[in-house]
């Protein structure tokens, strides 16, 4: 038998035979011709191929897109760190620059304290060795000197041991200025606050007696400063 009908509600394909016993299907109008059935299946396949085809181009755009974006993400995650230690080294070298000319200020401003310190030293020794020298003149004429030698000389050792103690020594009220220094803590503590921000009021610069203590912690975070040349 010829197979050249298809039945819709049977849904398979029949011989003219079997379409005339089925009546039902027949009055219903279930029965259709097979190769139009076929070719319409066709188109139906075709269509839903194209469709799907078009599906397919929008997700390979998709991924390519967040293929593209992740190549991206990584450029900028390699360039973003790159940046960033430039920009640390750049501020270390800044910093180890501002510190390097505190240092250079501190030390300035102690070799004037000494120089001063120096020639206080060496006037009162001076003075000391002059009170010495006429202390043993004393004695030696107490000693040694004739009566008419004591009278002669009389006024002009007096007029000298006089002159000396009116000498005001120049170490009595001498005092090394430390109090110098606070123009180097403030930069100190400025320069902290700045690499820092506020978390810097938590480190102190102390002075106590002629010894300068000087504490620092630097923590690097991710900023961006401006740096000085």
């Amino acid at each position: 038998q010829v197979i050249s009908i298809y039945c819709r509600g049977c849904r398979k394909p029949l011989c003219c035979c079997c379409a005339l016993l089925d009546g039902e299907h027949y009055n219903a109008k279930l029965y259709s011709d097979i190769r139009v059935e076929i070719e319409n299946r066709k188109e139906e396949l075709s269509r839903l191929k194209e469709e799907l085809v078009e599906k397919k181009r929008s997700y390979e755009s998709s991924h390519h897109n967040v293929h593209e974006q992740l190549k991206n993400l990584k450029k900028v995650q390699s360039e973003t760190r790159e940046l960033i230690q430039k920009k640390v080294e750049e501020m270390v070298q800044w910093i180890q620059q501002k510190g390097e000319k505190l240092m250079e200020k501190v030390d300035q401003q102690l070799c004037q304290g000494q120089e001063e310190a120096k020639k206080k030293l060496v006037c009162t020794e001076q003075i000391l060795k002059r009170m010495e020298a006429g202390e043993q003149l004393v004695e030696k004429m107490g000693l040694f000197a004739s009566d008419q030698e004591v009278i002669d000389m009389h006024p002009f050792i007096k007029e000298s041991l006089e002159r000396l103690k009116k000498e005001k020594l120049p170490v009595s009220s001498f005092r090394i200025p430390v109090e110098n220094f606070d123009e180097v803590q403030g930069e100190l503590q400025a320069l902290l606050k700045r690499v820092k921000g506020e978390d810097a009021c938590g480190c102190t610069v102390t002075t106590s007696g002629s010894h300068s203590s000087m504490v620092n912690s630097v923590s690097w975070i991710w900023m961006d400063v401006e740096v000085e040349s």
